[in-house]
């Protein structure tokens, strides 16, 4: 389930345009405020757009072949726009919008047969400081894809939707807050998501009830303060890892739900400094499972829960008004 709703329908409509001649390679050059490029291709093509200027707008649909490479840069102080439609064996799209910009908007769609696809986005604008970039990356059905997104900036929101086998997500956020969606539905999936400032959410989701998943692993690490991270593996041979307040931050919370096979989840909040008022909650229900919380401050809360088999739980507190909880 997507969760991004991005506004700009200009971006889906630079999708329709007529189909362009086999093996083609197109280049754009603009500069100015403003813009609008168009690229639709069919069949092994290169794409190259390059934008200089503020409220301008891309979009590359390559669909059918394979080895499609689409490559949007926009440099700007104001708010962009790029879309980019794939359909094709191997593809790569890579999306770079910096500049002083602020609410950039990237989506990289990469659909059914975009086996072994590779999607890139960075937005490094700050806008003054008040900058909100969205980024999106759907890679549907496609085996071996792998997807990165880094932003910087105030506030930054990131989604990846990966389904298929042995998917990649990468996301990194620096600024003050930022949302981050992981969703990755079926086979060996892993994801490593950092964020740093306060106020950050994380959410990754490695699997359905009942649906197969096979080996997921993920990694959160969050610094500073407000953060919350949300993990459900809910199958397999699952292993997470949260991270946060490396360097100190409090009211941080970390909920793991893994249910069932070979489970292991390691929660760590304040791990050079004190950190306080956490909250560390693991639900592995079932199977070879194994836990580690460690907290480091005052008034934290450790709840575990593992139900059955080969359970083992190690809660590390060092502080004041601290409480532990362990149910096997």
């Amino acid at each position: 389930m997507k969760k991004i709703i991005l506004a700009g329908a200009s971006i889906a409509a630079l999708a329709m345009a007529a189909p362009a001649a086999a093996q083609s390679t197109s280049s754009v050059n603009q500069t100015g405020n403003g813009n609008s490029a168009d690229v639709s291709q069919e069949n092994s093509n290169t794409s190259s757009v390059t934008q200089s200027g503020d409220n301008n707008v891309a979009g590359v649909d390559q669909t059918i072949g394979t080895g499609n490479t689409s490559t949007i840069t926009q440099t700007a102080t104001g708010a962009n726009e790029a879309g980019v439609f794939q359909n094709g064996l191997n593809s790569t799209s890579t999306v770079t919008q910096s500049g002083d910009a602020s609410d950039d908007v990237a989506i990289v769609v990469q659909d059914v047969l975009s086996d072994d696809a590779t999607a890139t986005i960075t937005q490094t604008g700050n806008g003054g400081g008040s900058s909100s970039n969205i980024a999106l990356i759907d890679q549907d059905n496609g085996s071996g894809s792998t997807a990165s997104i880094t932003q910087s900036g105030l506030t930054n929101v990131a989604e990846t939707i990966q389904e298929g086998s042995s998917n990649l997500s990468d996301v990194t956020q620096t600024g003050i807050s930022g949302v981050v969606f992981v969703d990755q539905i079926g086979d060996g999936n892993t994801d490593l998501t950092i964020q740093g400032g306060d106020t950050n959410f994380a959410d990754v989701n490695q699997g359905l009830v009942g649906a197969a998943v096979t080996g997921t692993t993920s990694t959160i690490f969050q610094d500073g303060d407000n953060n919350t991270a949300t993990v459900n593996q809910l199958a397999d041979n699952n292993e997470s890892f949260v991270d946060q307040g490396f360097s100190g931050g409090s009211f941080n919370v970390a909920l793991v739900n893994q249910s069932g096979t070979g489970n292991f989840s390691g929660i760590e909040q304040g791990a050079s400094s004190v950190s306080s008022n956490n909250l560390a909650d693991v639900l592995q229900s079932g199977d070879d499972n194994t836990s580690f919380v460690s907290q480091n401050g005052d008034f934290n809360d450790a709840d575990v829960d593992q139900a059955t088999n080969g359970n083992f739980s190690d809660v590390v507190q060092s502080g004041n008004g601290n409480s532990a909880s362990v149910s096997q």
